[in-house]
């Protein structure tokens, strides 16, 4: 997780030159230093790269892992139609299901607000194509996924 981080820049200098008959005069001024504030990450951008992350862990097979930094502890996930609720459904459902040679491609990447983003992806297997929906919650100032919708 990135913070803001507070830096200060130089700005340009300034040349005046005054030239009369009898002898030329440099005048250059340097100002001190402007403040700038580096820019927070947007909830779109922070669940961008966890994102990122949870889909390394699936692809090396870590579902545990993959549960506990990327899923709420009450996440649902509705695969086709059958829900399955909280790590221990889940986990039971992704170990049937997990297959690291399947392409996943983003859709879309929504900021419903400053503490709940959507995303839309397609992931194509075999040359089956599925659509999930993705809702990730800020959940004691972290990001995690409370409702995946496959279909």
């Amino acid at each position: 997780m990135c913070d803001a981080i507070t830096v200060y820049k130089a700005i340009d200098s300034v040349q005046l030159c005054i030239v009369n008959r009898k002898q030329t005069s440099t005048l250059q001024y340097t100002s001190l230093f402007e403040f700038h504030r580096e820019a927070m990450p947007t909830p779109v951008q922070i669940v961008n790269e966890k994102g990122q992350q949870l889909l390394l862990l699936w692809k090396a097979n870590k579902i545990d892992e993959l549960l506990a930094d990327g899923y709420a502890q009450d996440a649902c996930v509705v695969d086709h139609g059958t829900s399955h609720k909280g790590h221990e459904e889940v986990k039971k459902l992704f170990e049937k299901v997990i297959d690291k040679s399947s392409e996943y491609s983003f859709v879309d990447r929504t900021a419903v607000s400053d503490d709940c983003v959507t995303q839309t992806y397609k992931s194509e297997s075999e040359g089956l194509i599925s659509t999930c929906k993705t809702t990730w919650n800020k959940i004691n100032d972290d990001w995690k996924i409370t409702l995946e919708v496959w279909n």
